[in-house]
C-alpha cells in the first residue's frame, strides 16, 4: 500500500524520479511541484491542486485525478492510460505527445490545452458524472456530462473512433487530426480548425460547425445529415460517398471537391461554388441549387430529380448519363 499523503502541502517542491506508486494524494496541494520523471501509478488524488506542476514524461497510468486542478502543467509525454480524470480541470494545460488512452475524461476541461500529438484511442468522453444531489447531502446522484475541449489544440491527435457526440470542440485546431469514424453526433465544432484532418466515416449529424474551416479533409463516407455547414470552405475535400441528407450547405466553398456517390436529399445547396467538383453518380434529390456555381464540373451519372436549378452556372459540365 503507497504512503498517505491526504492533505498534504508540497507546493513548489522537487520531487524528480521520485516513486509514489499507489500513494494517497486526496486534496493535496501541489502546486508548481516538480515530478518529471515520476511514477505516480495507481495514486489516488482526487481534488488534488497540481496548478503548474511539472509532469513531464511521469506515469499516471491507472491513476485516480477526479476532479482535480491540473491548469497550466506540463505533462508533455505523460503516460496516463486507463486514469480517471473525471471532472478535472486541465485548462491551459501542456499535453503534446500525451497517452491517454482509455482514461475516463468524463466532464474534464481542456479549454486551451495543447494535445498536439496525444493519443486518446479509447478514451470516454462523455457519460454520467457522480455529483452532490443536495448541499451537505452525502448521496450522490448521476449526471450526463461531457468533456470540453474548446479552444484545445489537437494538432495530429489521434481520436479516431472516439465516441465526442455532443463535446465541445469550439474554435480546436484539429489539424491533420485523426477523426476517422468519430461519433460527432450534436458536437459543437463552431471556428474549428479540420485542415487535412481525416474525417472518413464521422457521424456529424445535427453537429454546429460555423465558420470551421476543413480545407483539404477526408470525409469520405461521412454521415452529415442535417448539419449546418453553411459559408464553409471545403476546397478539394473528398466528400465521396458522404450522406448530406437534410443539411444546409449554403455559400460554401467546394471548388475541386470529390463528392462521387454522395447522397443529398432535401439539401439547401445554394450558391455553393462547385467550380471544377467532381460529383459523378451522386444524387442531388429535391435539392436546391439555385445560382450556384457548377461551371467544369463532373456530374457523369448523377441524379437531379425534383431539384431547383435557376440561375445555375453549368459552363463546360460533363453531363454524360446525367438524369435531370
Amino acid at each position: 500500500m503507497g504512503r498517505d499523503l491526504t492533505g498534504a502541502v508540497l507546493d513548489g517542491s522537487d520531487l524528480r524520479g521520485v516513486d509514489l506508486t499507489g500513494a494517497t494524494l486526496d486534496l493535496a496541494s501541489l502546486r508548481g511541484v516538480d515530478l518529471e520523471g515520476a511514477n505516480l501509478r495507481d495514486i489516488d488524488a482526487f481534488g488534488a491542486d497540481l496548478t503548474q506542476a511539472h509532469l513531464v514524461g511521469v506515469d499516471l497510468a491507472m491513476a485516480n485525478l477526479r476532479e482535480a486542478s491540473l491548469r497550466a502543467a506540463n505533462m508533455a509525454g505523460a503516460s496516463i492510460l486507463q486514469a480517471n480524470l473525471a471532472g478535472a480541470d486541465f485548462s491551459a494545460a501542456r499535453l503534446v505527445g500525451a497517452d491517454l488512452t482509455g482514461s475516463s475524461l468524463i466532464a474534464a476541461v481542456f479549454t486551451g490545452a495543447d494535445l498536439t500529438d496525444a493519443i486518446l484511442t479509447g478514451a470516454d468522453l462523455a457519460g454520467d458524472f457522480l455529483t452532490i444531489a443536495a448541499a451537505g447531502s452525502k448521496f450522490f446522484k448521476p449526471i450526463q456530462h461531457t468533456a470540453s475541449f474548446r479552444e484545445a489544440i489537437l494538432v495530429e491527435a489521434d481520436l479516431a473512433r472516439l465516441d465526442g457526440a455532443g463535446v465541445d470542440f469550439a474554435h480546436v485546431d484539429f489539424t491533420l487530426a485523426d477523426l476517422s469514424s468519430m461519433e460527432l453526433e450534436g458536437a459543437e465544432l463552431t471556428g474549428a480548425i479540420l485542415r487535412g484532418a481525416k474525417l472518413r466515416g464521422v457521424d456529424m449529424t445535427q453537429a454546429r460547425s460555423w465558420g470551421s474551416s476543413f480545407v483539404g479533409v477526408d470525409l469520405s463516407g461521412a454521415e452529415l445529415q442535417f448539419v449546418d455547414l453553411s459559408g464553409l470552405v471545403l476546397r478539394e475535400a473528398d466528400l465521396r460517398g458522404a450522406v448530406l441528407s437534410g443539411a444546409i450547405l449554403d455559400g460554401m466553398d467546394l471548388s475541386g471537391a470529390d463528392l462521387s456517390g454522395a447522397v443529398l436529399e432535401g439539401t439547401l445547396v445554394r450558391d455553393v461554388d462547385l467550380n471544377g467538383a467532381v460529383l459523378d453518380r451522386s444524387v442531388f434529390d429535391s435539392v436546391n441549387l439555385s445560382r450556384s456555381d457548377l461551371s467544369n464540373a463532373s456530374v457523369v451519372g448523377a441524379s437531379f430529380p425534383s431539384t431547383v436549378m435557376s440561375e445555375v452556372n453549368l459552363t463546360g459540365v460533363r453531363l454524360e448519363d446525367a438524369n435531370f
